[in-house]
């Protein structure tokens, strides 16, 4: 946000302002209602979502935890090369009991299973997180205000700076008077 924008926003643009623009887009009630129509359509093409118990799930997607995800057989990006037989009968498992938890149909190719799951999981995640974000006792912490978002910056700007000053001159009183004390004026 410190850098000005390469083309100037529409606001600096009617108003003609000379200096350059480093407004950000935030969240606003278009957005909201561009998250709240992609939600709909993510309930509508996959009916399964809304009835589905993600606690059920035992498959994991994304760098979440401290293991190495690829050596993890619970993980969708588990690697075949780095692991044992029987690590790989349990994912070549755990995918195929996935798909059936989502009533897909297992293929026989496991890399086909892994794609179609990986898939699965990344929407659940899009999903999951639509619902939080576009929930009506949510809608008022997920929003902020442009108009409110500016202040509050040049607000704590203000507040940082003299705090700076403001710890300087302290310093510098400090060490004038261990000077003057030391010399004993």
């Amino acid at each position: 946000m410190a850098k000005p924008n390469s083309v100037r926003c529409i606001d600096c643009e009617e108003q003609g302002i000379d200096a350059p623009c480093y407004h950000q887009d935030m969240s606003d009630e278009a957005l909201m209602e561009r998250l709240k129509s992609e939600l709909e359509d993510i309930k509508r093409d996959y009916d399964y979502l809304d009835k589905f118990q993600f606690k059920n799930s035992r498959i994991q997607c994304g760098n979440t935890s401290i293991r190495d995800h690829r050596s993890d057989f619970r993980h969708i990006d588990f690697v075949f090369s780095r692991a044992s037989t029987q690590s790989c009968l349990q994912f070549r498992s755990l995918v195929a009991n996935e798909l059936k938890l989502r009533n897909r149909p297992v293929l026989p190719n496991i890399e086909a299973n892994r794609v179609e799951q990986k898939e699965y999981l990344i929407l659940e995640q899009r999903y999951k997180l639509l619902v939080e974000v576009t929930s009506e006792s949510n809608l008022e912490d997920a929003m902020v205000k442009l108009e409110k978002a500016i202040p509050c910056l040049l607000h704590l700007e203000n507040r940082i700076s003299d705090a700076m000053i403001t710890f300087l001159l302290r310093r510098g009183i400090k060490l004038l008077e261990k000077i003057m004390w030391g010399l004993k004026i």
